[in-house]
């Protein structure tokens, strides 16, 4: 899928690799950067955009105020790429040994943080990942955000946004 017009993307490793540590979508350098934590990385490369990263576009381009920014920078929770988490509990290593480094580099170059990574229960493995992150987001310092109603770590996607069902916000609520 394309990305937007006047949206650059990097993404380390470029093109589609197992893993993917961290990539980011830029539409204007001079605003803040937003750290987005989301579970598990899909097809997005820094050329080509998935549903998710095209959605996280729309959503953080479109708002004002506080959390106004002009770039994110997604990382996730696990970063082997698949489209479905479930997939994880069957790899023997979701995540790289740089997967934590790499969020922790990235919460120091972010304005703020959204933490999109769901919260299905898949399991003690996701439980204690996002529990671990959720204790680096806390310590970091930086406002955190999610885009649910009741302040969870609802995972940004245009079917969430569609469901109708209560636990989407349009606005950011504070998180934590």
């Amino acid at each position: 899928m394309r990305m937007s017009p006047g949206v650059s993307g990097r993404a380390k490793p470029q093109g589609m690799q197992p893993y993917r540590q961290w990539l980011s979508r830029t539409w204007d350098p001079d605003l803040p950067v937003a750290l987005v934590i989301g579970i598990n990385p899909n097809k997005a490369t820094d050329a080509e955009d998935d549903g998710m990263t095209g959605f996280l576009v729309r959503l953080l381009r479109a708002q004002q105020g506080a959390f106004q920014c002009g770039s994110y920078i997604l990382v996730n929770c696990f970063d082997y790429r698949d489209r479905h988490p479930t997939t994880l509990l069957n790899v023997s290593m979701p995540s790289s040994r740089n997967n934590t480094p790499t969020i922790k580099r990235m919460l120091k170059k972010c304005d703020f943080v959204v933490v999109s990574w769901g919260n299905t229960d898949y399991g003690k493995l996701f439980r204690v990942r996002r529990e671990e992150l959720a204790k680096l987001v806390r310590n970091s310092g930086k406002p955190a955000i999610c885009f649910s109603p009741r302040g969870a770590p609802v995972y940004c996607s245009q079917t969430n946004a569609n469901a109708g069902d209560g636990r989407w916000s349009s606005t950011p609520v504070l998180w934590g």
